[in-house]
């Protein structure tokens, strides 16, 4: 675990390999363009790793549409994307006989009735996807079967399954198209942080999700987010965690121990990225995260120690549970 937390600690602050050999850091956009490409890949797990990039870029519309992709669309047509229309077939639940097929007198009512569009979380349909041709169901709208399917007691929808995958393949395509047009605009990330320059550069282009959102300009983070800018905005707060970790550096490079050079030189860049005007908050949750296993044992840190987890945890980082040594 010690050896791995060194690689993790040298590659963040770019030490020799004498220290540890350093691990490719991927790039968050290059991972969803793969992810896109490849059909067996979770359209969920995709759609995690947009919310992170939109959140990070501060591209507001983006993340609003891939929160309602995960967590469902309100029951509103104009809210809710033209490619999750679905067509079937209406049918009623007859207690003794089952499913039976709604006849319609009215080809244009059984069109409307029999037409919808999907608010479920793309979970949802990814499950049905699993499931074969005929028993895949979707509740049909309530103004119908209120209205003007009067004696239905229970009335849905069935689709064939060739409708869910059109769904899923229109979100990978949306992925893909954004990811491509992110690249395009000199976008990549390194891992799952971006730079200030790609942040700029992402909020003075122009990324059309037709026919709904459409992000441009300077538009701000929202949702789960908002605490993040708190403490990165936060200037005093920052100061002292970077005073508590230059402490700690000061008191681990004096130590007659390969782990001291590593910690200090984590600690250093630690101070940098906590004391600089826009904090790299996942950066120093990542150093102090890696320093938690490597200051074990070594009882000299112990005070330096303590006060910097204590400054992480009273601004609410991230940083595991390593104990103090």
């Amino acid at each position: 675990m010690e050896a791995e937390l060194r690689l993790i600690v040298a590659d963040a602050v770019g030490l020799p390999l004498a220290l540890g050999k350093r691990m490719p850091i991927s790039s968050l956009v290059l991972e969803l363009q793969e992810q896109a490409l490849n059909p067996n890949a979770s359209i969920t797990g995709l759609l995690r790793k947009v919310k992170v990039a939109a959140a990070k870029l501060g591209l507001n519309d983006i993340l609003e549409w891939v929160t309602f992709e995960l967590d469902g669309y309100p029951n509103d047509d104009d809210v809710i994307p033209d490619y999750r229309q679905i067509r079937g077939i209406a049918k009623g639940l007859n207690p003794l006989r089952g499913w039976l097929k709604i006849e319609f007198e009215n080809p244009e009512l059984e069109k409307r009735v029999s037409t919808q569009k999907s608010p479920q979380p793309i979970s949802e349909i990814e499950a049905l996807a699993e499931i074969s041709d005929g028993a895949l169901a979707f509740v049909m709208s309530s103004a119908f079967t209120k209205g003007v399917l009067s004696h239905a007691t229970d009335a849905r929808i069935f689709v064939a399954r060739s409708q869910i995958i059109r769904i899923l393949d229109a979100v990978r395509n949306r992925v893909l198209n954004w990811a491509l047009a992110l690249e395009r605009q000199g976008i990549l990330g390194e891992g799952v942080s971006f730079s200030s320059d790609e942040k700029t550069q992402a909020s003075n282009s122009d990324f059309h999700f037709e026919p709904h959102y459409t992000v441009h300009g300077n538009v701000g983070v929202i949702g789960d987010l908002s605490e993040s800018i708190v403490k990165q905005s936060n200037g005093a707060s920052m100061d002292s965690l970077a005073r508590a970790l230059q402490s700690l550096s000061d008191v681990a490079v004096t130590l007659e121990d390969s782990r001291g050079i590593v910690v200090a030189a984590a600690a250093e860049r630690a101070v940098t990225a906590a004391g600089s005007a826009r904090p790299n908050i996942t950066l120093v949750e990542r150093l102090i995260g890696g320093m938690s296993a490597l200051v074990q044992g070594i009882g000299a840190l112990g005070p330096a120690w303590t006060a910097v987890t204590t400054e992480a945890a009273r601004l609410g980082l991230h940083f595991g549970q390593g104990s103090n040594p």
